[in-house]
């Protein structure tokens, strides 16, 4: 439930294409989950009432980003375009929660800013086990499989998809495992499969 330390709204991002929420489904599911632990209610809005947002005649990709606590708080949307960073540093951060998907990034982003002068993008390590980058879940090859991190700070709708697809597969990992993979990427809301595979030395 939620206390004085919490940050009092949610945010989901959903991938527009041509108009349509892309696992929609996954997404309504986590929002559901989120304002019955943060708010210990349901909201006060449906599925219908998040798709009337989305305005028509929409072509390409969009990033639709969904602001609400019990209702909806506003929205907002925007071409989306792949980032593709090139170095990524393994970050420390034992006492950090972010299982719920908060508007309030400012840890985050903090971070970030902290370590750009190192890696474009960080990944975070939470009990010694890797968790996330920071906009993202993360999927790793070991030339046979795809293993995504049992311990995720943020459970991803397109990580939940690819895991009941039987895509990718879940396992702890820690820093040290990192060399039974060769390469990883990048996978959530926006980014299904095809971030482009990385090789592991990228990570530091």
């Amino acid at each position: 439930m939620l206390d004085k330390n919490t940050p009092s709204r949610l945010l989901e991002t959903i991938k527009l294409l041509d108009g349509k929420p892309q696992n929609f489904n996954l997404h309504w599911n986590r929002m559901l989950r989120s304002v019955s632990e943060l708010y210990g209610t349901i909201p006060d809005f449906s599925q219908k009432d998040v798709v009337a947002l989305i305005p028509s005649g929409l072509y390409g990709v969009y990033k639709f980003r969904l602001i609400y606590t019990q209702k909806i708080i506003c929205s907002e949307y925007e071409p989306y375009s792949m980032k593709i960073p090139k170095s990524w540093k393994l970050v420390e951060v034992d006492e950090f929660d972010y299982h719920l998907k908060y508007q309030d990034r400012h840890f985050i982003n903090q971070m970030r800013k902290t370590y750009e002068m190192e890696a474009d993008d960080i990944i975070f390590v939470k009990n010694g086990l890797l968790t996330d980058a920071s906009y993202s879940n993360i999927v790793f090859s070991d030339g046979a499989d795809y293993w995504t991190p049992a311990t995720p700070m943020l459970l991803g709708t397109q990580r939940e998809f690819l895991i009941k697809a039987g895509i990718i597969k879940e396992r702890t990992i820690s820093h040290k495992d990192l060399r039974h993979f060769s390469h990883f990427k990048l996978i959530n809301a926006m980014l299904s499969f095809e971030f482009p595979w990385v090789d592991i030395s990228a990570i530091h």
